[in-house]
């Protein structure tokens, strides 16, 4: 009976082995992270930190709006002026966060219902969203890890996700996030077909098409164009290339320039190129 016995010795050491995993994990999720504190600023601070956020978008905004009206001067014939010169603003963790606070406010019966007390961090060369997920009623946060290589694309590397102490696999998530993917990629293409980016600024067609790229590469851990768009009117947004990204502790720095005639058209032409998953380009590989 020796082999019986050392069966149930070896069952009870699994048991309680996976009863400690259980508490340990209980503990963890139900455990605010360390780096997850109140901003210790009256409502005040915070709409002057959302102020100038919102001032430093305006830089941004008014230089794209200043490079949008020279293109269309030069279309029209008028004499060439001075190139608009780059700019670089830098926002700090707590002028981020009361920015998203404020836009949360403003849609606060859509926001609520799936998260409350949205937070920036920015730490150690990552950029942390944390939020307090209204499903599970504890805090979730999703790691970044922004840079720019070599070529000036952009890497926004997701390095972890986790609820409250506890970070979570991805395989745990995989399923929702590839139905998001799913449904993004069905959307796509009409976007793509879409897309038109003129002198003067591009349409909602091309943002959306790549804004959701952006988003698919970045789950797909692939490099994107750093170009964003901003909107100057109802119907126009002027793209912008950011040269410059440092993170640094509690604050990010970007330095952003226009984007001339030719680097215009390479970024039309890059949102209209068919966009290939991971598992696409596995699967057209192997059928090679």
């Amino acid at each position: 009976m020796k082999w019986f016995r050392r069966i149930i010795l070896l069952l009870a050491t699994l048991l309680l082995a996976a009863v400690i995993l259980l508490a340990a994990s209980f503990y963890l999720i139900h455990r605010t992270p360390t780096w997850y504190k109140p901003l210790g600023i009256d409502s005040q601070e915070m709409e002057a930190a959302a102020n100038r956020a919102f001032d430093k978008v305006v830089a941004i905004h008014n230089m794209a709006d200043q490079a949008a009206a020279q293109d269309s001067a030069r279309e029209h014939g008028a004499a060439s002026r001075p190139a608009v010169d780059p700019i670089t603003v830098e926002f700090t963790q707590e002028e981020l966060t009361a920015f998203i606070v404020r836009w949360s406010n403003l849609h606060s019966e859509q926001v609520d219902r799936y998260l409350t007390g949205a937070q920036f961090i920015l730490h150690d060369g990552q950029i942390i969203f944390a939020c307090k997920l209204a499903e599970l009623d504890q805090i979730g946060a999703l790691k970044l890890s922004p840079s720019l290589d070599d070529e000036g694309l952009l890497h926004l590397d997701i390095d972890s996700i986790s609820i409250g102490s506890l970070p979570v696999a991805r395989t745990l998530v995989q399923g929702r996030l590839q139905r998001v993917q799913q449904m993004m990629e069905q959307w796509l293409p009409q976007w793509q077909s879409e897309a038109r980016i003129q002198p003067g600024g591009a349409n909602s067609d091309a943002v959306k098409a790549a804004m959701t790229e952006l988003f698919l590469n970045s789950l797909n851990d692939k490099p994107s164009p750093a170009v964003f768009f901003m909107p100057i009117g109802e119907h126009k947004n002027v793209p912008v290339k950011v040269s410059g990204l440092t993170v640094r502790e509690g604050a990010i720095a970007l330095t952003v320039r226009p984007l001339p005639a030719e680097e215009r058209k390479a970024a039309l032409e890059n949102i209209r190129k068919p966009y290939a998953t991971a598992k696409k380009s596995a699967d057209a590989a192997s059928a090679e």
